[in-house]
């Protein structure tokens, strides 16, 4: 988060493991957030990738009245109900993931011209509430963001994200500019003992080590998206096919 004091060095090391160059913006602006374009006219895919770390302000915790977040979670998982985690959503209209700096680049970011974008997120961007780091955390940073893609009628955006060592898609259609989708894939090494919930998850998690997939199908004026998840020996576990057409603010 924003205090930790190692972040400079954390950043440092990423950029030099991912062989940034030295002048990149990356090692030099307030975060790592960064975007690329790919593709000619009509196929123009866009990755949008925001650093939700480097300005975070501190998570909120939940209250469990003296009682260790250990025997809590034991006492849910005995009565077979989903198990979420220690933190809370912070009402502060002050509390962000992203920062003022970052909000100005992804505004811009949604008002170029594409025709597909991947809005790449290292945490759930859809989840309702799993109680682990999500933007549902930080309601006013998840409701800032699909204000902005009304505002800016970006069209054409599917959300993938990682952190939960299992495996999900997750759909919202309500007080959005058009049904948002996100693939969750995590991890390639881990498995999380419970499921959390999450209220807008589609059909089942995938609880076992797995990887993410899109194929993207370019048509004539649109183009359809196959969005995937593997087990590690490389069987199709989750799939969902969708058309950029369902994409598109009304």
């Amino acid at each position: 988060g924003v205090d930790y004091p190692m972040k400079e060095v954390s950043r440092r090391l990423f950029c030099d493991f991912w062989g940034e160059a030295a002048d990149s913006p990356r090692r030099h602006r307030e975060g790592i957030y960064t975007a690329y374009r790919f593709g000619s006219t009509g196929r123009r895919l866009q990755v949008i990738l925001p650093d939700l770390r480097f300005n975070r302000t501190p998570i909120m915790h939940h209250d469990l009245a003296g009682t260790s977040y250990e025997d809590w979670a034991k006492s849910l998982q005995a009565a077979a109900v989903p198990v979420p985690g220690p933190y809370a959503r912070n009402p502060s209209h002050e509390a962000s993931m992203l920062g003022e700096t970052q909000w100005t680049w992804l505004e811009e970011q949604l008002q170029v011209d594409a025709d597909l974008r991947i809005f790449g997120s290292s945490l759930q961007v859809l989840a309702d509430f799993p109680g682990w780091e999500a933007w549902s955390n930080y309601p006013r940073d998840q409701a800032r963001l699909f204000a902005a893609l009304r505002r800016h009628r970006a069209k054409g955006l599917v959300c993938i994200s990682g952190d939960t060592h299992y495996a999900e898609l997750s759909m919202l259609d309500v007080n959005v500019p058009y049904p948002l989708w996100d693939l969750t894939s995590s991890g390639l090494t881990e498995v999380w003992p419970v499921l959390p919930p999450n209220a807008n998850r589609i059909g089942e998690a995938w609880r076992d080590r797995n990887f993410g997939m899109i194929d993207i199908d370019w048509r004539d004026g649109h183009a359809l998206l196959h969005l995937q998840i593997f087990d590690e020996g490389g069987r199709l576990r989750l799939s969902h096919r969708l058309d950029s057409r369902t994409l598109q603010p009304g």
